[in-house]
């Protein structure tokens, strides 16, 4: 544009982000919020001009400390939010129930479980071991992502990925029906069936199966300690799992069922991604172990992270406390 203030852009859709910087040189009184306000200016696809206005109004501080440790805050107003908009559909949309038992819209069932995600993420609520700078990567990144890539980056996505060998046809390469996580057909070149995801939690893990957790920046491949020496064998070059390589962050490729199977999803999750996923092979009980379960988000961590068990009891706490 002609003149500093203004930005122009060819096209945009609901999955792109922008970031802007500002600067100002007067200064800021720390008792008054700063507002801002951005107009987008644009022609919809069926050619109207429309304007959309976005105001924002933010607290001023000088001190680093208070801006994170505003993140409790918003942390404790996410989950009253949730807690209010449950408890609204209780008392105008459903039935009687006795107050003990926990009422969840169907169209919003899930809310609990992904409002927990969100408040023991990183980006809200990182240990000890988390960087002032690795959180400050988190909370720029999240913005940047597209809604699908939200989701999974909060919830991952888990494979076994041990029974993938029986689902392999011919390797001529052809278009085959496979299935995704929400059990509709996909179309992917060769012929391997993907497995249903299973819930992100370690009750669901088997010391005879290995699994593949994905959350769309890193990846880890889980090893139990009970899996078959064929599999481990066919897939990794190894007889047992203590000769396992966990320092590599590559998979292998070999010329057999398990191997082909284990790439095919692998070049699947890795498809159309604005990054590569780094993977890391653990074995159980190894010391990767621990970091791998943060990724399991139904489950407790440490004790600043609820399971989703746990949460939901929370969540019900505050639906009673609203209403009575």
């Amino acid at each position: 544009m002609q003149n500093t203030t203004d930005v122009e852009l060819s096209a945009i859709d609901s999955d792109k982000s922008v970031q802007i910087e500002i600067k100002y040189d007067d200064k800021l009184d720390e008792r008054e919020p700063a507002y801002f306000q951005l107009a987008v200016l644009f022609t919809s696809c069926s050619g109207q001009r429309r304007l959309r206005i976005h105001n924002l109004s933010l607290p001023v501080t000088a001190d680093y400390q208070k801006a994170f440790d505003f993140i409790q805050e918003m942390r404790d107003e996410l989950t009253l939010r949730a807690a209010q908009i449950l408890a609204a559909y209780r008392e105008k949309c459903s039935e009687p129930a006795p107050m003990g038992q926990l009422i969840l819209p169907e169209f919003a069932k899930l809310l609990p479980l992904h409002i927990n995600c969100i408040v023991r993420h990183d980006s809200l609520n990182g240990g000890a071991e988390l960087t002032v700078d690795d959180r400050a990567w988190m909370m720029s990144l999240v913005p940047s992502m597209t809604p699908l890539a939200i989701q999974q980056f909060l919830y991952p996505r888990i494979y076994i990925i041990t029974s993938l060998c029986s689902s392999v046809g011919n390797s001529s390469g052809s278009t085959e029906s496979l299935k995704n996580d929400s059990g509709c057909v996909s179309k992917m070149q060769g012929s391997t069936d993907f497995p249903t995801p299973i819930r992100a939690s370690f009750d669901y893990f088997s010391p005879e199966e290995a699994y593949l957790i994905d959350n769309g920046l890193v990846a880890f491949i889980w090893v139990g300690s009970g899996v078959p020496s064929s599999w481990l064998n066919d897939v990794f070059n190894v007889n047992s799992i203590a000769q396992l390589d966990t320092e590599k962050h590559q998979l292998p490729f070999y010329d057999n069922d398990c191997s082909q199977a284990l790439r095919h999803l692998w070049s699947h999750l890795n498809e159309n991604r604005e990054r590569a996923l780094k993977l890391f092979i653990v074995k159980e009980q190894d010391a990767l172990e621990s970091w791998m379960k943060k990724f399991l988000v139904e489950d407790r961590y440490a004790n600043n992270a609820h399971s989703y068990v746990d949460f939901l009891c929370l969540i019900h706490r505050e639906i009673r406390s609203l209403i009575s």
